[in-house]
């Protein structure tokens, strides 16, 4: 992953990233997903913390914070 506002290689605005591939303005877009979208997305999330949880609890990263970062990020997927 990219740091926030320094562009994505994927677009081709990343420093050094050469040719741009694609666009990610559909997913810029949050108003104009479907509810398919914001479930898919929720059950992608979800299980990439839950694989995250697992492979970092032996290093002592705590659980809690994981649980808040989902929490908060489903209550903004609902508000959309």
């Amino acid at each position: 992953m990219n740091a926030v506002g320094v562009g994505t290689r994927y677009e081709g605005t990343y420093s050094g990233s050469g040719t741009r591939v694609g666009s990610c303005s559909t997913w810029n877009d949050w108003d104009k997903w479907d509810q398919t979208t914001k479930d898919n997305l929720k059950q992608f999330m979800m299980a990439s913390m839950d694989a995250l949880q697992v492979s970092t609890l032996s290093s002592g990263l705590c659980s809690q914070v994981h649980s808040l970062l989902a929490e908060l990020l489903l209550l903004d997927l609902e508000d959309r």
